[in-house]
């Protein structure tokens, strides 16, 4: 009997087999761990020392290259939607390839999404560590349930609300390109999303200004950054006293125009994240040859425009405000909504109307390669089984990926003893050296739950009531064998496929002697390590794909393209690893310039 698989956005169930991606369900978890170590080192690390009294001319480049680096990453929300969205085009395809009704696959994401916005309120609200339960657990000396916290912050949209609204947006554009068996043409449809992608990034600016003019505070000010009659911010409304209509604005006002990441232009990753779903569906040679090249060189393209206009923007700020200024600004890339001259803060009026879609470009263009690089150096080279093996820690992450951003709150814990191992006081943010310390402890904290979770199939995990509840409401979820569970079974994640999967890996290229003949892995080599050369910020690729070269020469003989892998490989390694050394032994002030 074939198994059936839950669908890994809303966790409702699937008609389908039980193989999967390795390289999405790792990409799902390492977006998770990057958001989770990027979260530890705000919360731990203390920037503003860093940055005070000119200490950071005083102190290793290093310093300046992670302050530099990390808000950088902290903008790649983009990575996990984008994982996200690929994921759920690939079962829509698969549901719809099995006979599945167009309706019913449209009603189930409606339904998924809007479960998902749901629980996404409550932990932003309630239960997550930016939540009043997270700021009881944030002073335990003095714990307070803050239930103001609670009637406000569950407006605050994030990447998980961004995620739930594409879910739905996403499922009711497949079900009308689905019509008529228009999901059989997977070229119109790739060009469709393609036109769509475009449309809400050429969008975003009108719809923006449209919502800041036509929702109006009491302060004069538009949304998101004006003020409600009682008090409350537009973005944030307080269900008790805002009234119904501030409300509703909370609700459907902040996925057009919210500070954080709103669907313009985010949709249009989402559109993109469905042709790469759609395109690694088809059967083999469905699509057009150069797909993969073209996903990239639209990644690499974006990343360098972005890449420009970004650093444009902030020397622009720089120049007319000064450091701290420039920094503020730099820091808030990951607050998409505030890179628009409409913004509350003083860089706002020396910023172009552009600088949000540099911002957009450069973190989604280094996501995008960094996805199709992954897909292809997993999927496309018929590596998914080892490659799972390999990255199980990383991909575990993915598998309750909403619960670990709801349980952040554990990055509260050890605040309350490292700083006193430093002379501190409890939850005083601490330099590198306590805060390294207390990255490790509270990822020994998640390693450790995780794994005794996952041997009870993380029950009562937000995944599990999320499954639950789909069980309930749609009859396509109760199947034969879930009916037969108790019904604390019935929202149970599947370890054995969702993450062990002895079902076996999909793989688009099959690694056999033909593909070895090819001199397919010599070839790829090749090619990855002249871009980790010629894109600096790809250097760390070096050590990729350096194992890579020799194993191709082992398996494919030595020839140029291994050779040449091979000498540039080591050079991007000794590149890389010099200019580490060079960044921690030097400072700014060694090499003339100051800040």
């Amino acid at each position: 009997m074939e198994e059936l698989q839950t669908n890994e956005i809303t966790n409702l169930s699937e008609n389908t087999v039980k193989n999967r991606y390795a390289s999405i369900d790792f990409l799902r978890g390492l977006a998770i761990f990057i958001m989770l170590i990027l979260h530890m080192i705000a919360d731990y690390l203390d920037v503003d020392t860093l940055l005070a009294g000119g200490n950071i001319n005083h102190i290793p480049l290093i310093n300046l290259v992670v302050l530099i680096v990390l808000p950088l990453l902290g903008g790649l929300a983009g990575l996990f939607l984008l994982a996200s969205s690929i994921s759920n085009m690939v079962s829509m395809q698969k549901n719809l390839k099995r006979g599945r009704s167009v309706g019913s696959i449209v009603i189930k994401q409606i339904i998924g999404g809007i479960i998902l916005l749901l629980f996404a309120m409550l932990t932003e609200g309630l239960t997550g560590y930016h939540g009043a339960f997270g700021g009881l657990i944030l002073d335990l000396n003095n714990p307070t349930f803050n239930v103001t916290t609670a009637m406000t912050s569950w407006a605050t949209f994030e990447t998980i609300h961004t995620i739930a609204w594409c879910v739905i947006l996403n499922g009711i554009t497949q079900g009308l390109l689905s019509i008529k068996e228009g999901w059989k043409k997977p070229r119109r449809q790739m060009l469709i999303y393609a036109i769509l992608a475009v449309i809400i990034i050429v969008s975003t600016k009108f719809v923006w200004d449209g919502v800041y003019n036509g929702l109006t505070g009491t302060n004069g000010v538009g949304f998101p950054w004006g003020i409600n009659a009682d008090g409350s911010r537009m973005d944030l409304p307080d269900v008790r006293t805002a009234g119904f209509g501030a409300v509703l604005m909370g609700i459907f006002a902040n996925p057009l125009a919210g500070p954080m990441e709103p669907i313009f232009p985010y949709l249009a990753v989402s559109f993109i994240g469905s042709i790469i779903g759609i395109a690694i569906s088809q059967p083999k040679k469905a699509l057009f040859k150069g797909f993969t090249k073209t996903i990239l060189l639209t990644g690499f393209v974006m990343f360098v425009v972005g890449a420009v206009g970004t650093v444009i923007e902030v020397v622009n700020v720089l120049n007319n405000t000064g450091f701290d200024s420039a920094v503020e600004f730099y820091r808030f890339i990951s607050f998409h909504r505030h890179w628009f001259p409409d913004a509350p803060y003083l860089y706002a009026d020396y910023i172009s109307s552009f600088a949000w879609l540099w911002q957009t470009l450069v973190t989604n263009g280094f996501s995008i390669m960094l996805v199709m690089i992954v897909i292809y150096l997993v999927e496309f080279r018929g590596r998914g089984s080892h490659f799972a093996k390999k990255t199980g820690y990383i991909r575990r992450y993915g598998i309750i990926a909403f619960s670990n951003y709801n349980n952040q709150w554990l990055n509260w814990l050890p605040p309350l003893f490292i700083p006193l191992l430093f002379g501190q006081a409890s939850y005083t943010q601490m330099l590198w050296g306590g805060t390294f310390l207390a990255i490790l402890v509270t990822l020994a904290f998640y390693t450790i739950i995780l794994y005794i979770w996952g041997l009870v199939n993380y029950r009562f995990s937000f995944e599990w009531f999320m499954k639950s509840i789909g069980y309930l409401l749609l009859p396509i979820r109760r199947n034969g064998t879930l009916k037969e569970k108790k019904w604390w079974q019935k929202g149970d994640i599947d370890m054995k496929h969702s993450f062990y999967n002895t079902g076996g890996w999909i793989s688009i290229v099959e690694e056999n002697e033909t593909y070895h003949k090819a001199k397919t892995d010599s070839k790829i080599s090749m090619i990855i390590s002249i871009c980790s050369l010629v894109i600096p910020i790809f250097f760390l690729f070096s050590v990729v794909t350096l194992p890579m070269s020799i194993k191709a020469r082992k398996n494919e003989g030595i020839n140029k393209k291994n050779t040449t892998a091979l000498v540039l490989s080591i050079i991007g390694v000794i590149i890389t690893v010099a200019f580490l050394v060079f960044a921690i032994v030097f400072t700014p002030a060694n090499l003339g310039f100051y800040l």
